[in-house]
């Protein structure tokens, strides 16, 4: 069962419905979407809405800035999601270094996050097709080891839409790994959209949570701005968000 926050302004109802979903129920301004396999739940959060205390932890959270400002990357998510990709397997892959026009040119198409400055970019190549990409921030050598010991972290992942590459994230990480000397990799997950399984799998473990952040979002771009405090005043033309929060995840060599 897809749950969605029923709003005048919610964009993706249409689109949804082009998926299979089914309109099956209408109560208490909530809009339920049927669909037999992949059942989710997923909560629409209207701009300047605050994020109900109660929200479950298996649901997922679309906020109304994020599709606007990324809506193919939220596509992508939801894909996911329902598992109705195309499946490419990573060993038909190719890793590759990339630049920063291609990585960010990729990450603001399918991350719901989009790009952030990054040191290392690298591509996954399925028949020379841009299945993937991976970001990775400068490593730091850590003091007082007996022997060199780097720490790096892995700010990006992100697959083309309509496309799964079974075990593309673990071979992207392992070049950068191979080609750096890295011993200590860290990374978050968004927990508005995943439980971070997908790290667990690979070897990360789950070394606790990072609290709520809030954000200025420009009403018109739809931007976020992270704010130093949650009270901080706001510009004109902007509303305040805040998020869930992450799960951070190291992989320690």
């Amino acid at each position: 069962m897809l749950l969605v926050k029923a709003s005048a302004t919610f964009p993706p109802v249409e689109w949804l419905k082009s998926l299979g979903f089914q309109i099956t129920k209408l109560e208490n301004g909530c809009v339920h979407l049927g669909r037999k396999e992949n059942a989710i739940d997923l909560l629409w959060i209207p701009g300047g809405i605050s994020i109900p205390a109660a929200v479950g932890q298996f649901r997922f959270i679309i906020h109304e800035d994020v599709w606007r400002c990324r809506p193919n990357a939220v596509k992508t998510r939801i894909h996911s999601l329902l598992n109705i990709n195309k499946r490419v397997h990573g060993r038909q892959c190719v890793v590759k270094r990339i630049n920063k026009a291609t990585a960010e040119a990729f990450l603001n198409q399918y991350h719901t996050g989009g790009y952030v400055q990054c040191y290392f970019k690298y591509g996954l190549f399925y028949k020379d097709e841009f299945m993937a990409c991976a970001t990775f921030s400068k490593k730091r050598k850590f003091i007082g080891h007996p022997q060199p010991f780097f720490s790096a972290e892995l700010l990006r992942f992100a697959v083309k839409d309509g496309f799964y590459v079974a075990g593309g994230l673990h071979k992207s990480i392992s070049c950068f790994l191979n080609e750096t000397g890295v011993n200590h990799l860290m990374t978050y997950a968004d927990k508005e959209w995943t439980a971070g399984r997908s790290y667990e799998k690979i070897g990360f473990i789950h070394e606790g949570d990072t609290p709520p952040l809030t954000f200025s979002v420009n009403a018109v771009s739809f931007e976020r701005t992270v704010l130093k405090h949650p009270s901080q005043a706001l510009v004109d033309n902007c509303y305040r968000v805040s998020n869930l929060g992450n799960k951070r995840f190291v992989l320690q060599q």
